[in-house]
């Protein structure tokens, strides 16, 4: 697809990020969309992969943590804040559709967002670490804070691909550094 037909499909100011980036040669630009889009379709699988993951993680470390296998029920209101928030417009949207609100619609109706707030300071201490359970044998210099730090990076990154976003810059110029990062912050995560 040449670049006239990809900026009437998406948008000028979509495309302008890579006119830029290419010296405002369309050809080349279009090359690059092209390849951001294969870059961010190879990230999918590992994606899906570590959403499960950790939610399943999770889930599990919570049920042992409050000796309930329906916490996300049963438990909602210690959580407080933004978990809390998520899990009530979730039953809300259950309720909504007609759908019985069980533990296993609310679990999975869960975004990322939500499991990676587990590791998030405030609600880290609620839970009195027991996030970090989900670790069978975890590095003895990995911390609360470092974990954080990666799923937010991969959070972002997946937003950013699932949103169609450019993932293959730093500022103006090129670079798929960042991407390479959080990928290999996926394989740490996973290990």
């Amino acid at each position: 697809m040449h670049f006239n037909q990809l900026q009437n499909l998406l948008s000028a100011a979509r495309l302008e990020r890579y006119l830029v980036a290419t010296g405002g040669d369309e050809e080349r630009a279009a090359r690059l969309y092209r390849a951001n889009l294969k870059l961010a379709q190879a990230f999918h699988p590992i994606l899906g992969v570590f959403e499960g993951v950790l939610r399943n993680k999770i889930d599990q470390a919570l049920e042992v943590y409050f000796n309930d296998p329906d916490w996300i029920i049963n438990q909602k209101r210690v959580l407080g804040g933004r978990l809390l928030t998520q899990i009530l417009e979730a039953e809300n949207r259950l309720l909504g559709d007609r759908i019985p609100v069980t533990k296993g619609k609310l679990i999975a109706s869960q975004m990322l967002g939500f499991w990676t707030e587990t590791f998030s300071k405030p609600t880290f201490k609620i839970l009195k670490g027991s996030p970090i359970h989900i670790f069978k044998h975890p590095p003895t210099a990995l911390v609360r804070a470092d974990i954080s730090i990666r799923l937010n990076q991969i959070r972002q990154l997946r937003n950013r691909i699932n949103h169609n976003e450019p993932i293959c810059f730093k500022h103006q110029q090129i670079d798929c550094a960042e991407a390479a990062v959080v990928h290999q912050a996926l394989y740490d995560v996973m290990d």
